[in-house]
């Protein structure tokens, strides 16, 4: 850290002085160790499994299928529309292509915003001294990798951001195509633009045409008169060679000129605009026959409802910008919330109730429109083959859209987050065992410098026995289904013992319990895969019995 922004700062220079009096723990200098701490491979962890139990309570309650289905049949019923069934082969397939689809962009855009998260938040110290060399935070990215510069880190940060964004947008269902995302002002000048340009190429290929036929014409002259008067003397093999020369002229001129023309107009004159003009009057009628065809074909199929709202369902777009928003209120400035001891609720917050109910609900849209693309299909085969007649259509097609748009949140999804933010919020706990001195010095009153090690591990032993409370009440309360809280309770049972135990046995020891953090990461992703697992068991299970009995 520079010696202005250290005299500037009163944190920083505290940090400095404590850094100078004490000696440097033996893992600061193992570079390896310092290098795995920075990249935090586990601490990724917390993004996967909110998109994991997300999707996982979203495909126990149906996916939003099993509710479309059974306000199909009711709407059926009074509407007196006929069933069509589906084969559970092409559901099947539409529904893991929907949810491969998702989990990847979802999966992929979620650990992008987590590095945001871990850059930035590594930039942001660097302004407040903690991640000096001594008692502060010498993993920091700035120090081992930026040189001691954070807008370095900063830049590669707001990429992550941007590019996390756009694939989570994806995956909620909006177009984040390169012309969707232009600005309508900016298209406007684009085309100003080319048509300024498109004229002035249009002129200068004129009068370099005119040169041209100037500078042919006067060849042609040229050798005409040179023929004439040399007729006898010159052989017949130079006299070809002239013309071929001459004929050279115009050829060299024209296949410049004609690249730079068909850039600006799509052809050549002449001949070639003739044939374009053929061409083009052949593709408009041929369009034309189509698009009556089509037109016909329309006037008679099934009045087939939007297969995706319009926009998307904007809800889960609108929690995931609230999670991001609390990460960005725990490190950014002016706010800084950790540095208050707020950290811990914003994360059980962020990940918890916003980004795994968003989740849900996402996977929940996107097993929904499968499912109903899939119901469509076999609409219109059934029309196809004169079993259904057009209103009977109609009504069928009325009928699988009424579940739209899902409920916000399931009451397995919303216990599920529960238990994700109360888990993610450990992890930070945790992560703050080994930075006591270097944050009470630096001014950051994370609840360990409150409340200290002792305390602080009887706080985090609290926490574990609370999670699995938490889980056998809403397994009670009928929120969870119990196949799922069992096997996330037993799986993750063992972790979370260790866990509160060597917090108990280690907590004042800052250079052994600096890897709590990856005990607590370990127990949060067996928490939350194992209660995916067992959300999903129940409905897999069926899932595939029926398609192997053909139902």
């Amino acid at each position: 850290m520079s010696s202005s922004s250290s005299s500037g700062d009163p944190a920083a220079a505290a940090v400095a002085s404590t850094s100078s009096s004490s000696p440097e723990p033996a893992w600061h200098a193992d570079k390896r160790a310092l290098y795995l701490a920075a990249a935090k491979p586990k601490m990724y962890a917390v993004a996967l499994i909110p998109v994991a139990v997300g999707a996982a309570a979203a495909f126990a309650s149906g996916g939003g299928v099993s509710g479309a289905a059974s306000a199909a049949a009711a709407t059926s019923s009074k509407s007196a529309a006929p069933t069509v069934v589906v084969p559970a082969s092409a559901l099947l397939s539409a529904l893991a292509s929907a949810s491969l689809s998702f989990l990847a962009r979802a999966t992929t855009g979620a650990c992008l915003v987590v590095a945001w998260l871990n850059l930035s938040n590594d930039a942001f110290d660097h302004g407040t001294g903690v991640d000096n060399l001594g008692q502060g935070k010498p993993e920091s990215v700035v120090s081992l990798v930026a040189g001691g510069k954070a807008w370095p880190v900063h830049a590669v940060a707001l990429l992550c951001f941007v590019s996390g964004s756009l694939l989570l947008a994806s995956a909620l269902g909006f177009d984040v195509s390169a012309a969707a995302l232009t600005p309508p002002w900016l298209t406007e000048a684009a085309a100003v633009a080319r048509s300024k340009l498109s004229s002035v190429a249009a002129a200068v290929g004129g009068k370099l045409s005119s040169v041209a036929g100037t500078v042919s014409a006067t060849a042609e002259a040229v050798a005409s008169a040179a023929s004439s008067s040399a007729a006898a003397v010159v052989p017949d093999s130079v006299a070809a060679a002239s013309t071929a020369a001459t004929e050279g002229v115009g050829g060299v001129v024209g296949g410049v000129l004609a690249p730079v023309a068909s850039l600006f107009h799509g052809g050549g004159g002449g001949a070639g605009a003739a044939a374009a003009a053929a061409m083009t009057t052949t593709a408009a009628a041929s369009a034309t026959t189509t698009t009556a065809a089509v037109a016909a074909a329309a006037a008679a199929a099934i009045p087939l409802p939007a297969l995706s709202p319009t926009p998307p369902d904007p809800r889960p777009a609108r929690l995931l910008a609230a999670a991001v928003a609390a990460g960005y209120l725990y490190q950014g400035p002016p706010f800084r919330l950790s540095r208050k001891g707020l950290g811990e609720p914003l994360a059980f917050v962020a990940f918890g109730p916003l980004a795994t109910v968003a989740f849900a609900l996402a996977a929940g849209n996107a097993a929904f429109l499968a499912g109903l693309r899939a119901k469509v299909t076999a609409i219109a085969a059934a029309q196809a083959s004169s079993s259904l007649s057009n209103k009977a259509a109609a009504a069928a097609t009325a009928a699988a859209t009424a579940a739209w748009p899902l409920p916000l949140a399931t009451p397995a999804a919303a216990a599920a987050a529960v238990v994700v933010g109360m888990t993610t919020a450990s992890v930070l706990f945790c992560s703050h065992f080994h930075q006591i001195e270097g944050d009470r010095a630096a001014g950051k009153l994370s609840p360990l410098v409150r409340l200290g090690a002792v305390d602080g591990a009887r706080v985090l032993a609290s926490g574990v026995a609370g999670v699995y409370a938490f889980v056998i009440a809403a397994a009670a309360l009928g929120a969870l289904p119990p196949l799922a809280a069992a096997v996330a309770a037993l799986a993750s049972l063992p972790k979370g013992i260790a866990l509160a135990a060597r917090a108990a046995r280690e907590g004042g020891d800052a250079s052994r319990i600096r890897t709590l953090k990856l005990d607590a990461l370990g127990w949060h992703g067996a928490f939350g895969m194992a209660l995916a697992l067992g959300l999903v068991l129940p409905r897999a299970a069926a899932a595939v019995a029926s398609f192997v009995l053909g139902a």
